[in-house]
Formats: structure tokens, sequence, C-alpha cells
């Protein structure tokens, strides 16, 4: 939530900055120069510190990329500035300040979007990125015992964990009353070849695993 939250809110600066710097252009006010310069190096230095200290954390989940691109953008845009704060000093050009703007935008919208869909992605409960449901289910198919697997539903709840959950239709040869140690081999796969520490595993045989949720035959 925090990421997404983070994300929508440079969605909106980017938005306020292009108007600002449009209605600039087609209406110029005089630009001091010297108070740019000067904010943009506070702001440079504060983010250059954090970046530093981030950098470390920054694979550890969404909430922690979120921030480290955040400030990673915010410090190329302090830089942008101060070089446009010193050209802007010598020469008064209105369109370079637009420009600037707009090249800031782009790098948040960059930094946003991809924030954006994969905490999305993490709302709406889809599959991992990179995550093929089809192959899982393939490998679940494929471990002795194992005649079919149906209700096969995978998601995550952060960036790191991810949840699985589903049916799976015993072979004939398994007995009901020992299905631990295939339960142990499935978890032991999944968490090997999938890196997915978090399952349900509902096992059925005969008339329970007869029809899936779709009223298709599942164990045929």
């Amino acid at each position: 939530a925090i990421a997404l939250v983070n994300a929508l809110i440079l969605v909106v600066m980017g938005a306020y900055i292009i108007h600002e710097a449009i209605a600039r252009f087609y209406h110029p006010t005089p630009i001091q120069t010297n108070i740019m310069l000067f904010v943009a190096l506070i702001g440079l230095g504060g983010n250059a510190i954090s970046i530093l200290l981030l950098r470390e954390h920054r694979h550890e989940s969404l909430n922690m990329k979120a921030a480290f691109l955040h400030l990673f953008f915010d410090t190329i845009s302090s830089v942008a500035v101060v070089i446009t704060a010193i050209l802007m000093g010598f020469w008064n050009i209105a369109l370079l300040d637009l420009v600037v703007a707009l090249a800031i935008v782009g790098m948040i919208a960059y930094s946003s979007f991809g924030i954006l869909r994969e905490s999305w992605r993490i709302f709406m409960q889809g599959a991992p990125r990179g995550m093929n449901v089809t192959a899982v289910q393939k490998s679940l198919e494929e471990i002795s015992g194992v005649k079919s697997v149906h209700g096969l539903h995978i998601w995550s709840v952060s960036s790191s964990e991810v949840f699985l959950s589903c049916h799976v239709c015993l072979d004939d040869a398994i007995s009901l009353l020992n299905t631990d140690d295939l339960i142990q081999r499935i978890n032991s796969m999944l968490r090997v070849r999938y890196n997915i520490h978090h399952t349900t595993i509902q096992i059925e045989k005969d008339r329970m695993c007869g029809l899936s949720a779709n009223g298709r035959e599942c164990c045929r």
C-alpha cells in the first residue's frame, strides 16, 4: 500500500510540474536562479545521503524499491535543476526550464508506472511477474502419486512472499491414509524450483475429485 501511494503521489507531482512549466513558458516570470540553485543543492545533498543509506536494502521489498527509485530520480532531478540554474544565470532561456521540467516528469513516470503495475498485481492477487502458472501445474502433475491438479491459484501479498493453493487428485495407487509424504514432496519441489514457501494443498480422491469448480472432470 505504501509503495502504491508513493507512486501515485509521484504521478500527481509530475502532472503538476508539467502544468506549471507550460504556464511559465507562455507567461514568463523572472526566475531567482540564486534561490533555485541553493534549494537544488540542498535537495541534492539530502537525496544523495538517503540513497547511500537505502542502497543495501533496495531489493528487500516493493516499498524499499519504491523509496529508493523515488530518491534516485529525485537526485537526478536535483542535478538537472542545478545545471539549469547555472545556465539560466547566464542565459535567461524560458524554453530550457520547460525542457528540463519535461525530462524530470519523464523520469518520474518511468519510475512510477513499474511500481504501480506491480502494486496493482499484488492488490488483485495476480500471479507474480515471471511466474508461469501453467509450468507450475505441469511440475505438480509430474510428481509421483499425483493424477491431476485443479483449482491452482498463485498470488503474492508482497514483493517477496508468494502463496499457492490447489486441489491435488491422487493416483489410484496412493492411499488417503498416507498423504503426508506426498505433500512434503510437493512443498519441497515448490520451494526449490519456484521459491514458493506458503502453500495450502487439498488432497482429493474419488467423489470429491470428480468435478472441478467449473463442472468439468478433473481426474480422468
